[in-house]
């Protein structure tokens, strides 16, 4: 989809509630709807199903929990206000080019 600046956290050591992250950024609702709809059916493809039914609740970020890696699919705003990348500034980063 258009995902940008797709990070991978390994965040293991770091928290108890997965072992990674992945962040994303998408310009628009519609895309973040879309990315959203796209990695469901994907990881499904392969057999991992979402711990929740994945709903956007927020126009501007979304959240898969899918166990061990969660993935946040946010607008550039929210990005920045959340900052999960610093929060987070102890764990191992990628960065993903896609």
């Amino acid at each position: 989809m258009k995902a940008e600046k797709i990070v991978l956290l390994k965040v293991e050591k770091l928290t108890t509630i997965a072992d990674y992250f992945i962040i994303c950024s998408v310009d628009n609702s519609t895309q973040l709807q879309m990315t959203v709809s796209r990695l469901e059916k994907d990881l499904r493809d392969h057999g991992i199903k979402p711990l929740y039914p994945i709903k956007e609740k927020s126009p501007s970020w979304t959240i898969a929990d899918f166990g061990d890696i969660i993935v946040h699919i946010f607008m550039p705003e929210e990005r920045k206000l959340y900052a999960l990348e610093e929060f987070w500034e102890k764990a191992p980063i990628t960065h993903i080019n896609y």
